[in-house]
């Protein structure tokens, strides 16, 4: 069952607003036809590393930049159709209603938070971030976990393919119960699946356990700092986890992996794969969605 165009949808008023903030910039006059880095980009934006990788995918998708060889270019479509001086730009009509809602966007692409903005999701003891606030964490763990519950099976599937004899799997930073239930069940040698999370995700996952009544006999809840340390297993799943830290916040989970994983162990890192092109309509949702 694909629910792609569903997920698209939410992700329309987005491609929207990247559109207007992107003649908001000039940037299809300032580019012209340069062929830049991602880093010259960046630097030339004043964006976050997060914002630029985010930013530059979705605007790939939206076909204003392509990218090859490690540099970005702006298509020939963009450039005839949003840029200055030309007859065939759109730009006048398709920049009308840009105000605050730009500005804004920018504020957070550069990084400009208000002194007392508050990250998502941060490091054990490391300060308040909104996962704190429990009515806010409740609606975001509840919502990312009814993703999870319709990719889990197939996830499990693919597990299942390189490591059937696997007897202990640990899912870090699973956030819900479904990847390591779906896991049990595709895995018959599995004996035992550590959940790993921080205590304010950690009492989600207790919660749709409840609720499911889900059988906890071969579940460990390990609520800790991934960052810290992690359990021993033979495989490791990090799903929808990368783009949430920064590449050497990563490299630190990736590196208390190492140091504790069986010799022949694996680890499984599940995320969106971007298209940058496609062959229908479908597949450009899809595109739209994971950008």
């Amino acid at each position: 069952m694909d629910a792609g165009k569903f997920y698209a949808f939410l992700r329309f008023e987005e491609a929207s607003l990247a559109l207007r903030t992107v003649l908001h910039l000039g940037l299809i006059d300032q580019l012209g036809k340069q062929t830049v880095s991602h880093d010259e980009l960046r630097e030339t934006l004043g964006w976050t590393e997060q914002s630029a990788r985010t930013m530059f995918a979705l605007l790939q998708v939206m076909e204003i930049l392509e990218h090859d060889a490690g540099h970005y270019r702006v298509t020939e479509l963009a450039a005839n159709c949003l840029g200055d001086g030309i007859p065939t730009s759109r730009k006048p009509y398709l920049a009308m209603g840009s105000g605050d809602d730009v500005d804004g966007l920018l504020q957070v692409l550069r990084g400009d938070f208000a002194d007392d903005a508050l990250p998502l999701y941060g490091e054990e003891n490391a300060g308040e971030t909104v996962m704190d606030h429990v009515d806010v964490a409740r609606e975001i763990a509840f919502g990312l976990a009814s993703r999870a519950r319709n990719f889990a099976a197939p996830l499990a599937a693919a597990v299942a393919q390189v490591a059937p004899g696997a007897k202990t799997l640990a899912d870090i930073g699973a956030g819900s119960p479904y990847v390591a239930h779906a896991c049990l069940q595709a895995l018959p040698q599995l004996q035992t699946v550590c959940l790993v999370d921080r205590a304010n995700g950690m009492q989600f996952v207790h919660e749709m356990i409840d609720q499911q009544q889900l059988d906890t006999g071969q579940l460990d809840f390990h609520e800790g700092d991934f960052f810290a340390a992690l359990p021993a297993a033979e495989i490791y799943v990090l799903s929808n986890t990368a783009h949430d830290w920064k590449p050497e916040e990563y490299t630190r989970i990736a590196d208390n992996i190492r140091k504790v994983m069986d010799p022949n162990g694996l680890v499984c890192i599940h995320e969106p794969l971007l298209l940058t092109s496609w062959n229908s309509d479908a597949e450009w949702m899809r595109a739209l969605w994971m950008a």
